[in-house]
Parts: structure tokens; C-alpha cells; sequence
């Protein structure tokens, strides 16, 4: 296999334990007595963990031979973590096993990024089509989990998890090397994630980990909501599969035209978009809305984020490239950590409407992008 075929399978195998605990982790939870605080304190304590090792990870990735090592220790970690959850049926378990998987998947995530975007850099392939791969694997496993689910009860998303989890171990392991021998041993200047806070970098990616938080909240609530509005483990999965591919087609698509527009007009859009998005929320939509809803998942968030790891790119170096990727995953944890416990303390009380809150917040980050519109233009 090529390299980049060894890549792209690693993006596949990615997302698919997310895949699967988008589908049913909220109801999985719920099934073990768990109410909405503490679903959203098993969400927030993993966050404040890998706020406190992402950026430190990240450097050590960088300044290691190659990042394909990190990934594979990660990998491993996560395995190791989502098998305890066999043996977790209270809250202070399952908050260590899901706290564990949590951050070594989050922790793998921006070295994943930083590998691909130098990989990518080289002429092969784009950062946006290995990431669409990624939402491909993410929304077979949302299908397989929703309806093993339904058929075979909870157990099966525990055993699917486990099985993604295998996979994503295998692709690890067979990773290329990213960084040339000349790369590796050659001494790099370095600035790190400050490269990132210079006011016109700073603020872009700000506004959208503060956009961003409101749709982190979906990862514990969305399957639990539809839920209590009455939809099955099947349905639901469908639901959300909907966004993923959407999302699929954004990821493929953004490497046709990110060199038309300033990179914040993308970020600013699907800011605007996503408010919109959860105001309609909050309304308890109908099926055929629920839908448009779901389908707009492209614009409110792939268009974003993808817009994100571009523009981070043409501001850093591959030396700094993993750090300065986990500084922004920091700076989207940090910005969830808040909204996702403001969200979990009132959805029990609100419900639908808690989506208001989601909308608001929104609105607060597409300002912040709009302000930043007059501050110069990004380099490269």
C-alpha cells in the first residue's frame, strides 16, 4: 500500500468508535442510571484532562522521530479503555473508562491532523478528502451501532465499540513514516502554538471553538433528545448519518474552492448557518425539518472546521504542526467545557428549548469571526 493509502485507511478507522457513541453513548449512559448532570460531567471531565496534555503532547509528537509513534501509543491506550467499560456499571467507572478513551482519541486527533496536512503538502491528496474518509467510516458506524443496538440490545455497542477500537489499533500500526530522514534530523526554529496567538490568527479560531462548543453538546444529548421525542435506535442513527454525509460531501468538495474567499468567510458562514440551525431546533421540528436540519450539517460544521486546519496550515510549519493543531483542539475543548455544562444543567428543565442557548452562543461566535474580518488577511 502507498503511503497515503496507508493514511487514508487510518482516517477511516478514526471516527468509527465516535460514530458509534453518537449513536447510543447517551442512551447507553441513561440505561445505567446516569441523569443529565452527570451524562455532561462524563462528557466535561475528559475535556478538562486533555486541556491539561494536549499542547504538551503535541510538542512531544513533534519533536519525536515522526508522529506515526504517538499515534500508535494512543491507539493502544484507547483500545486498553474501551475494553474496561465491559466491567463499568456505575458512575465512577464508566466516568475513568470513557474519561480514558475520551482524551486518548482527542490527544490522537491533532497529530493525526499535523501528519496528514505534511503528507498532504507533498501533492498527495488534501486534508479535506482524508477527512471526508474519516466521516465515512464515522457514519457506517453510527448504521452498524443503531441498528445492533435495536436488534440485540446495549451490549452491542459496547462489543461494536471494542471492534472499532481493534481496527483503529491494526491501521496505526501500519502507518508510513511522515517526515523524511533529512527532516527528522535537521534542527527546526520553532515558535509553537504562539505562532497562533497573534490577534489575526488568534481570533478566527476563537470564534469558531466558541461556534463549535454548541455542536459538542450533540455528542452526549442528540441521540438522548430524539429519544425522548420518540424516535428509535434506527431512526436516530439515520438521523444523524444524514449530517455525516453531508459532512462527507463538504470534506471532498472544500479542496474545489478554499482558494476563492478569504478562509474567515467560510468560518463566518457556517456560523450564521448553525445559529439558524438551532433556533429550528429548539422549535421540536418536524421529521421532514429534523431532516433539512440534519442535512445542513456541511455548512454548520465541516465548512468550519476544514476552513480551520487551512488556515492554521498556511500560518505555521510542519515543525510546529502538531502542537499548534493541539493548541487549537485546546481552544475548542476549553470553549465546550463551558457551554457543555451550561447545556447539561438546564436540558433536564428545558428540553427543546434548550437549543436557544445553543443558538446564542452561536451568534456570540459569528461575531467574533465578523470582527475579525477587518484585521488583514491570512498569510499564504
Amino acid at each position: 500500500m502507498s503511503p497515503y493509502a496507508r493514511i487514508s485507511l487510518y482516517y477511516v478507522t478514526q471516527f468509527l468508535p465516535a460514530g458509534a457513541a453518537h449513536a447510543y453513548a447517551g442512551i447507553w449512559l441513561a440505561s445505567h442510571g446516569l441523569s443529565g448532570f452527570e451524562i455532561s460531567v462524563v462528557t466535561t471531565v475528559p475535556i478538562l484532562l486533555i486541556l491539561a496534555s494536549n499542547v504538551v503532547v503535541g510538542r512531544l509528537a513533534d519533536k519525536a522521530r515522526d508522529w506515526r509513534s504517538s499515534l500508535q501509543i494512543l491507539s493502544l491506550v484507547f483500545l486498553l479503555f474501551i475494553a474496561g467499560l465491559f466491567w463499568a456499571d456505575s458512575f465512577w467507572p464508566i466516568l475513568l473508562c470513557f474519561a480514558g478513551s475520551t482524551i486518548a482519541g482527542a490527544l490522537a486527533a491533532p497529530i493525526g491532523d499535523a501528519a496528514a496536512l505534511h503528507l498532504t503538502s507533498k501533492g498527495r491528496g488534501h486534508i479535506g478528502t482524508l477527512r471526508g474518509l474519516a466521516t465515512v467510516g464515522y457514519m457506517v458506524a453510527l448504521f452498524m451501532t443503531g441498528y445492533a443496538a435495536e436488534s440485540f440490545g446495549s451490549m452491542a455497542f459496547i462489543v461494536l465499540s471494542l471492534g472499532f477500537a481493534l481496527f483503529r489499533l491494526f491501521a496505526s500500526l501500519i502507518l508510513p513514516t511522515f517526515k523524511t530522514s533529512e527532516e527528522a534530523a535537521k534542527p527546526q526554529t520553532r515558535t509553537g502554538y504562539r505562532a497562533l496567538l497573534k490577534p489575526h490568527l488568534f481570533w478566527p479560531l476563537a470564534s469558531w471553538s466558541v461556534t463549535y462548543s454548541t455542536i459538542h453538546a450533540l455528542n452526549g444529548f442528540l441521540s438522548l433528545h430524539l429519544k425522548q421525542q420518540g424516535y428509535e435506535a434506527g431512526a436516530i442513527s439515520g438521523l444523524i448519518a444524514i449530517g455525516a454525509f453531508t459532512e462527507v460531501l463538504m470534506f471532498f468538495s472544500f479542496r474545489n474552492f478554499e482558494h476563492r474567499l478569504d478562509l474567515r468567510t467560510f468560518i463566518a458562514v457556517s456560523s450564521a448557518a448553525l445559529i439558524l440551525r438551532w433556533l429550528l431546533m429548539a422549535s421540536s421540528p418536524s421529521v421532514a425539518l429534523l431532516i433539512v436540519l440534519q442535512a445542513s450539517h456541511g455548512i454548520t460544521y465541516a465548512l468550519g472546521f476544514v476552513a480551520c486546519l487551512s488556515f492554521i496550515k498556511n500560518n505555521t510549519t510542519w515543525a510546529e504542526a502538531a502542537e499548534a493543531q493541539s493548541f487549537f483542539n485546546v481552544m475548542q475543548q476549553i470553549a465546550a467545557v463551558i457551554f457543555i455544562t451550561a447545556f447539561g444543567a438546564v436540558f433536564d428543565n428545558w428540553g427543546a428549548l434548550s437549543f436557544l442557548l445553543s443558538a446564542a452562543v452561536a451568534a456570540f461566535g459569528c461575531l467574533i469571526v465578523l470582527g475579525t474580518m477587518y484585521t488583514r488577511r491570512e498569510t499564504g
